[in-house]
């Protein structure tokens, strides 16, 4: 008891010095951060398996490297490989004779091109079912002005433009009213959500001299057209290429715009296997287009997809192919 009440004493006796008393304490990093590690963690565990299961594919690897940032650590997980589009793929001067089958859905309705249900029906898209379609007629559902003065856009009830969209650029080319007039500068496509398709003028440019009811002549620019299909075919060949060179790899991207276009693909390639991969994709690509293997569009059920696509191009879980018709090329 002595002793304690002696130390307490001194305790209370004890007088702090006039200046800060600084003890410098080293502190690592990963213990400093350790709160912040262990919530990124299972931030990154629950994320990649919603990624995995609504998300499969590219979003995993931008999933990854967001929390390898965040974290401090750089992901390594992925390697992609970039295979650029053949110089010497080159489509024929004439239309193939391309097997155009429509399995139409129960009752012969045509497959509608969107979901519609807006103030606008769906267009009809001529191109889906010919690439090589240059002219043709449609009637004109809506003239509007575009909003900031930025030019006019129409709406037709078809249309033979292809939309920009699925890696390939839009047509360009003309509207004329039926009988005679000005043709009006196509200079835009685009689809938006509802499947509805505007066609855009010259930003800034006149206003088309036709109005909603009337017909008139729709004429795409032919060349462009044409390469931008051939640069379009490529990408795909390139897939089936792959597929016949033994690759595994899931592609996850197409951008068939030109200089520049390429098919980019989702895996991990060793320097290696890059290598060795390279002659055989080139080998299956010149062996194809020797074949001259035409091209075929379906319209099928998406419950049957596996027996129509490569294991490499569709989900792995079927519950992800989705409902009703869907229209396959090959």
């Amino acid at each position: 008891w002595k002793g304690r009440r002696q130390r307490r004493v001194c305790m209370l006796g004890f007088a702090a010095p006039p200046a800060d008393i600084v003890f410098p304490v080293r502190v690592e990093p990963r213990a400093y951060f350790a709160n912040e590690r262990t919530l990124l963690n299972w931030l990154r565990a629950t994320l990649s398996s919603l990624a995995t299961r609504f998300m499969p594919g590219r979003s995993i690897f931008l999933l990854d490297e967001l929390i390898g940032v965040a974290s401090g650590r750089r992901p390594v997980s992925l390697q992609k490989l970039h295979v650029s589009q053949p110089s010497n793929f080159k489509a024929p001067t004439k239309a193939p004779a391309a097997t155009v089958k429509q399995s139409a859905p129960p009752g012969g309705a045509p497959v509608a091109a969107g979901g519609g249900g807006g103030a606008l029906p769906a267009t009809k898209l001529l191109y889906q079912a010919n690439t090589y379609l240059f002219t043709a007629e449609a009637t004109v559902l809506e003239v509007g002005e575009k909003a900031g003065g930025g030019g006019w856009a129409v709406v037709l009830d078809e249309t033979c433009f292809h939309a920009q969209g699925g890696g390939q650029p839009a047509d360009t080319g003309t509207l004329t009213r039926a009988g005679g007039g000005a043709a009006w500068a196509v200079r835009m496509v685009k689809k938006d959500g509802e499947g509805v398709v505007r066609h855009d003028g010259e930003p800034g440019g006149p206003a088309p001299n036709f109005g909603a009811g009337d017909t008139v002549s729709l004429a795409v620019d032919e060349p462009p057209r044409r390469y931008n299909a051939r640069v379009h075919s490529a990408g795909h060949l390139i897939d089936v290429a792959m597929t016949q060179a033994g690759s595994t790899l899931r592609p996850t991207k197409g951008y068939h715009f030109t200089p520049g276009a390429y098919v980019e693909y989702e895996g991990k390639l060793e320097a290696s296997e890059r290598e060795a991969l390279l002659p055989k994709l080139q080998a299956a690509m010149d062996e194809l287009i020797a074949r001259a293997v035409p091209s075929t569009v379906q319209t099928v059920d998406a419950t049957a997809l596996g027996d129509y696509c490569s294991p490499n191009t569709i989900p792995s879980d079927p519950a992800l192919w989705g409902k009703g018709w869907v229209r396959v090329v090959g």
